[in-house]
C-alpha cells in the first residue's frame, strides 16, 4: 500500500478506531476540494473520510468552534458523521459514504435537496458563539494576504473601492441574523446514495445573514445571473422580494472579493499558481459581474 499518509496520521487514525495500521488496507486520496488534503481509508468492510487542514487554514477558522458547531448541530443529523476530531490541527476522521457525491449545479434535483439542506440548517435553535459577516472576513482576508506578502492587483483595490456605497446599503438594512455555514459551497454538500444531503465542514459557522450563504454557493458554483435568480426562488420556496434580490446579488459580489483574498493568501503559501491563481482572477470578475448586477437593483 502506497504511503501517502504519514506515521502519525495513521497512529492517530489507529487510535480512534482501535485498529492496528496493518488492518489498514486502503488509503486514496482525494482530489476535491482547493483548501484541505482528503483521504479516503478502508479498514475491512468499512470505509471512512479523513481530512487534514491545509496550510494557513488556523488563520481562517477556529478548530475549537468548530468542534463545538459539530456538538450543536448533531442532534439533527445533517453533517457527516465525526468519529474523531483533534481541535489543535483541525484533522478530523469521519464515516464515508459509498455512493455518495457533492452537489453538482447542472442537476436540478440536488440544487433542491441543498437549498432545502440549508434552509433547515438556518432555522436551527443553535445560536453560534459569534457574528461574522463577508465584510468582516473580507478586512480580515485581506490583511492575512498583505501580512504574509501577497501582491493584491490594482483591480482588486478598485473594485473594493467601488463597494464602499455597497457596504452602505448592506449596513442600512435592518440586520436578519440566523446560524450560517460560512462555507456554504458545493463541495461541502454531500448527497448520500438515497438522497439524503449532508452538510460537510462546520469550519466557518457563525451567526450571520442567510443570504450570505447563497452568494458564497453562488460564487463557487460560478453561477450567473439568471441561475442566481432561479436558485434563489428554490431557497425562499416563493417569488423573492426586490430587497432579497439586491441582497443575494450583493452576497454573491461580496463572496468573489472575499474569495479572491483568500486565493491571494494561499499564493504566498506556495499553492499551485497556476490552480490558484485562476480561482483569484475567476473571483475578482465575478464579482465585477455581481456588483453590476446588485447596482442595478
Amino acid at each position: 500500500m502506497e504511503a501517502i499518509l504519514s506515521t502519525m496520521h495513521i497512529h492517530w487514525i489507529c487510535s480512534a478506531l482501535g485498529v492496528l495500521p496493518e488492518q489498514i488496507t486502503g488509503i486514496e486520496k482525494n482530489r476535491l476540494g482547493l483548501n484541505n488534503d482528503t483521504y479516503i481509508l478502508s479498514i475491512g468492510d468499512a470505509a471512512y473520510f479523513y481530512r487534514i487542514p491545509g496550510f494557513g487554514t488556523q488563520l481562517f477558522c477556529n478548530r475549537a468552534r468548530e468542534r463545538l458547531s459539530y456538538q450543536q448541530v448533531a442532534p439533527w443529523r445533517m453533517t457527516d458523521e465525526v468519529l474523531a476530531y483533534d481541535p489543535d490541527s483541525g484533522c478530523k476522521l469521519t464515516v464515508y459514504y459509498p455512493g455518495s457525491h457533492t452537489v453538482r449545479t447542472d442537476q436540478p434535483e440536488a440544487l433542491r435537496a441543498a437549498m432545502d439542506l440549508l434552509r433547515r440548517f438556518h432555522a436551527l435553535p443553535v445560536t453560534f458563539g459569534t457574528i461574522d459577516s463577508h465584510f468582516q472576513r473580507l478586512a480580515r482576508y485581506e490583511r492575512f494576504a498583505v501580512d504574509a506578502g501577497g501582491q493584491l492587483s490594482a483591480d482588486f483595490y478598485a473594485m473594493k473601492q467601488k463597494f464602499v456605497p455597497l457596504q452602505k446599503r448592506i449596513e442600512a438594512i435592518p440586520a436578519l441574523v440566523c446560524p450560517a455555514h460560512g462555507d456554504f459551497i458545493p463541495d461541502n454538500v454531500l448527497i448520500r446514495p438515497r438522497g439524503e444531503p449532508i452538510l460537510l465542514d462546520l469550519e466557518f459557522t457563525a451567526m450571520g445573514d442567510p443570504l450570505e450563504d447563497l452568494g458564497t454557493f453562488c460564487h463557487h458554483g460560478d453561477l450567473r445571473p439568471e441561475a442566481v435568480e432561479r436558485l434563489l426562488r428554490i431557497y425562499l420556496r416563493r417569488e423573492p422580494e426586490p430587497l432579497e434580490r439586491f441582497k443575494t446579488f450583493a452576497f454573491c459580489a461580496t463572496a468573489g472579493l472575499m474569495w479572491y483574498t483568500w486565493a491571494a493568501y494561499k499564493l504566498t503559501a506556495g499553492a499551485d499558481r497556476r490552480t490558484y491563481q485562476a480561482f483569484a482572477d475567476r473571483s475578482l470578475a465575478y464579482c465585477a459581474e455581481m456588483l453590476q448586477m446588485a447596482n442595478r437593483l
